[in-house]
């Protein structure tokens, strides 16, 4: 029940018209039906019963928005505020204050459905010359009904402030609706950028992420005259586990060797799938021989044991290749120096890490 209640929650914030509308006519609706009631205790069930038969019309409206008919549930609303408005001020005079309520109907109808500007000004401008057509017709005139000037002073602040809290409870929640589909939106950016650059089988970067990542510290060691290393890590004899075990024990595999190399790599460093069987590693602030190091620590974790898959028992090796950075370097020359020790390391017997100077032999 609790999570139903939250899920309609949900889908009512994440459409801020809708919830304006809610807003602005439930509040009117609320406000019809105790005016309602208040006239009825006065004594003047005439207006009493101009406030109910608003209250019906905002009623409807809302029933109107429910089922998605927008169009026409503003004029309705529109009629009911221009009702109350006149026929209030008519019969209880213009010191009542219902007026206030075509101010408030400038601001909250046209905003309550998807209208062009245009049709917005023209609705603005008739209910704007509904209002100072009313005023000089009822500033002096006699009202049909009498109440006593405490009692009329009392209901004009009550019309003011239902008038006005209409407009501020209906825009403070479009603002919060508005706010919660900026966040739900944000979110979704921030999930279809990492699939976007997220790898599906190892969820380890994919090519043009760790590329892209590559090219920011080659940039940055650029720029401060640092030094960064790569290191193209190819499993041996990969092909032999997806024609033996199948491809979804391949991809096992793959996802394990992804995560004992998550348990070595240091926080600075990144690791992408540049394709198929090979792995990317971007080493930032990192010489030839640390990062030497680090490829062999990388090496011995993943080749320690085997890879359990469904009572199989796949036995895991790597070849990496080691290449630092010299300045005035090009990425793909840096990349292509180090897929050259790869296939030194693999023509050597495989299952080693080769760099310039250094060579780990598993």
């Amino acid at each position: 029940m609790q999570k139903s209640k939250q899920k309609n929650k949900i889908k009512s914030e994440g459409r801020p018209l809708k919830v304006f509308q809610t807003t602005a006519y439930t509040f009117s609706f609320g406000g019809s039906l105790l005016f309602t009631l208040l006239y009825l205790i006065l004594g003047v069930p005439v207006v009493a019963g101009v406030c109910a038969f608003a209250a019906l019309l905002f009623y409807i409206s809302l029933v109107l928005v429910k089922r998605q008919m927008l169009r026409i549930a503003m004029p309705l609303a529109l009629l009911s505020i221009t009702m109350i408005a006149v026929l209030c001020d008519f019969l209880l005079g213009w010191s009542l204050g219902a007026h206030y309520y075509l101010l408030a109907g400038c601001v909250l109808v046209p905003a309550s459905a998807r209208v062009s500007d245009r049709t917005t000004l023209i609705i603005d401008g008739c209910i704007l010359v509904c209002y100072f057509a009313l005023r000089h017709l009822l500033l002096y005139a006699e009202p049909v009904y009498f109440l006593s000037f405490s009692v009329v002073s009392f209901i004009s602040d009550l019309n003011l402030l239902t008038a006005f809290s209409a407009i501020g409870v209906s825009l403070a929640r479009y603002r919060r609706a508005l706010i919660f589909v900026e966040h739900g939106l944000s979110r979704a950016q921030a999930r279809l950028m990492r699939l976007a650059n997220t790898d599906e089988v190892t969820g380890t970067a994919n090519r043009r992420a760790i590329h892209d990542m590559l090219i920011e510290v080659k940039r940055s060691a650029e720029l401060s005259g640092g030094r960064f290393s790569v290191a193209l890590a190819d499993l041996d004899d990969f092909k032999a586990v997806n024609d033996n075990y199948g491809h979804d024990c391949g991809d096992a595999v793959l996802r394990e060797v992804c995560r004992r190399s998550a348990t070595v790599l240091r926080k600075s460093d990144a690791m992408g799938r540049w394709g198929g069987e090979e792995f990317l590693l971007v080493l930032p602030r990192t010489g030839m021989e640390e990062a030497a190091e680090v490829a062999e620590r990388l090496r011995q974790n993943i080749c320690e044991s085997p890879v359990e898959y469904q009572g199989q028992s796949v036995t895991v090796s790597t070849t990496i290749g080691v290449a630092e950075f010299q300045p005035g370097e090009d990425d793909s020359s840096l990349i292509a120096r180090a897929d050259r020790f790869l296939y030194e390391g693999k023509r050597s017997g495989k299952n080693r890490v080769v760099a310039e100077v250094l060579s780990f032999i598993g």
